[in-house]
């Protein structure tokens, strides 16, 4: 895989090839390699990776992919003012 310059993805498999050529099987499996390269320009992933769990990190997350960035900022502007409004009658 070193030889492979950026843009790389790989496939390996460890146990793929089990038999030699008269069709006998081999004393220890060998392994194969598949090199993928996409030529086209990196594309948005279609799966979201997060640290927090929590249905407030997804929803948050959810929300500025889809509101145009002026409406976002406006709308947690309006959410962290209730927050603290709700929380000062606590």
């Amino acid at each position: 895989m070193d030889d492979f310059g950026e843009g790389w993805h790989f496939v390996i498999s460890p146990d793929f090839i089990l038999l030699d050529e008269h069709n006998q099987p081999l004393e220890q499996p060998m392994e194969a390699l598949w090199a993928f390269r996409d030529l086209e320009e990196p594309k948005r992933r279609r799966y979201l990776v997060m640290d927090d769990r929590s249905m407030w990190a997804h929803a948050k997350r959810a929300a500025e992919d889809v509101l145009p960035p002026r409406l976002y900022t406006v709308a947690r502007g309006a959410w962290l003012g209730l927050r603290r409004a709700v929380r000062s009658r606590a």
